[in-house]
């Protein structure tokens, strides 16, 4: 069954008519907007909200299936379908740590696949290589009855279940066999995306394929939290990502969705979480040598109580220490920064600017930034804003704010485009006083706080 996909950004909205026009995805009928409330409706934050004919998207990213048509919610970078779509899978192969050579390269944009199409692709072409090195095997109890014994036998169980066969004896034995509680689980997110697949006719070939691979595996209902409770050792480690992509698909499981081809299903991604676990992995690579990253930490109390306990507790998104100095703390924000903005504040948010006020006294850190992603509205601007905080709204006060903005372009194939963007984030560093002179960096020096790279590809 192929549905229709809409295509939206963060923040935007849908407006909502009576009936919709099969091919006019430009709006949403009552009976799809309700399916997309009630596809989203078990998650703990609200990522659509249903306003006067019309539902409004938040910073939620990723798509939504329901009601016969797809929702695909692309974050607002340069408002073209297939690089912002681009960017999204690549920053969710950074932050879950997927192999980065098998995002699609230079031609993940060019093909028709939606990023729904995408993320059933990923997993299948996981688990085709995980296949074709063996599947997952595992010890699990067995019970039988035997002529002879095998395993340990179980008397207790010959005087209740089969009193007076002689010739039977009740055995218990480990068998080692594809059907084991991880394999159920892949075979149950396999038939979520077999439902999901839109008439994909190749997808649905390599699922069929999949499938049949686990044909003597039960098929039992699996849910998010039972995946979640099977252990992990070094027998299942090279499954560890495709069991991560399982989740996506099991997470969305739900007897209180509608039953049957058109059950709801909703799989999205807040986008301050992503942005800064994907800034997160890259940033230790940009880091000069003698410093270290602390990921919301070090935890200090911004006050205490009457008892002398602990009350507010700070955790910057990241803090650069050299040896035990702290030498800066920056914060990411996943938001657009306007470059006309008014009173040239480039839209920055006065709470996230106190906040990282408060970070620099209560951490006695002089140098605080707030790292937003870069958009097409910036690109006639190279200098980034930098603050210096007042005392009694006259005097220096030595500490100063750096707003920056980290290009996420995907320029490059294979692992090219995560160099440059780790060389995106050593200019970063540099602009912050964190990288001082010259630093050498993967072949490409970064000079003045703009890389090569960036120079290179402003875009």
């Amino acid at each position: 069954m192929k549905f229709d996909t809409i295509v939206v950004r963060e923040y935007q909205r849908v407006p909502v008519v009576v009936e919709r026009v099969v091919g006019d995805c430009s709006v949403l009928s009552e009976a799809e907007a309700d399916a997309v409330l009630a596809a989203c409706a078990r998650m703990k934050t609200a990522p659509v909200i249903a306003g006067y004919r019309h539902l409004q998207f938040s910073n939620w990213c990723g798509v939504i299936q329901a009601g016969g048509v797809t929702v695909e919610v692309l974050p607002k970078i340069a408002d073209g379908d297939d690089f912002d779509r681009n960017v999204l899978l690549r920053m969710l192969a950074v932050a879950y740590e997927f192999p980065v050579s098998r995002v699609g390269d230079a031609t993940l944009g060019k093909q028709s696949h939606s990023l729904l199409h995408w993320l059933i692709r990923w997993f299948c072409d996981e688990l085709f290589l995980q296949f074709h090195a063996g599947p997952l095997r595992s010890y699990v109890v067995q019970h039988a009855m035997l002529s002879a014994i095998r395993g340990r036998w179980r008397p207790d169980l010959d005087a209740t279940r089969s009193a007076g066969r002689q010739d039977q004896l009740n055995c218990e034995f480990d068998e080692l066999t594809i059907d084991n509680a991880w394999n159920r689980a892949l075979k149950a997110a396999l038939r979520v995306t077999r439902r999901l697949a839109g008439g994909r006719e190749q997808l649905l070939r390599d699922i069929e394929m999949l499938l049949a691979w686990l044909s003597d595996v039960e098929d039992v209902p699996i849910t998010v939290a039972e995946l979640r409770r099977l252990p992990k050792n070094r027998l299942v480690a090279r499954y560890d990502t495709a069991l991560r992509m399982a989740e996506w698909f099991l997470a969305n499981e739900s007897s209180n969705l509608q039953a049957g081809a058109n059950k709801g299903f909703a799989l999205l991604f807040e986008m301050n979480m992503l942005f800064q676990a994907f800034l997160g992995r890259l940033l230790r690579g940009a880091l000069p040598e003698g410093c270290t990253l602390r990921m919301e930490g070090p935890r200090y109390f911004l006050a205490h109580s009457a008892e002398g306990l602990g009350r507010f507790q700070m955790k910057p998104d990241f803090c650069v220490l050299r040896g035990e100095e702290l030498v800066a703390i920056i914060d990411a924000k996943w938001k657009r920064l306007d470059p006309d903005g008014e009173y040239g504040k480039w839209g920055v948010s006065q709470a996230d600017v106190y906040q990282l006020h408060t970070y620099a006294v209560a951490y006695g850190c002089p140098r605080v930034a707030l790292w937003y992603p870069y958009h097409a509205g910036l690109v006639n601007h190279e200098s980034r804003p930098k603050h210096s905080f007042l005392l009694q709204g006259e005097a220096p006060s030595g500490l100063s704010l750096q707003i920056d903005w980290i290009r996420l372009a995907t320029y490059g194939t294979g692992t090219a485009w995560r160099t440059a963007i780790i060389q995106e984030l050593a200019a970063g560093l540099a602009r912050l006083g964190v990288i001082t002179g010259e630093t050498p960096f993967a072949g490409v020096a970064v000079r003045a706080g703009v890389s090569e790279a960036a120079q290179a590809h402003p875009m």
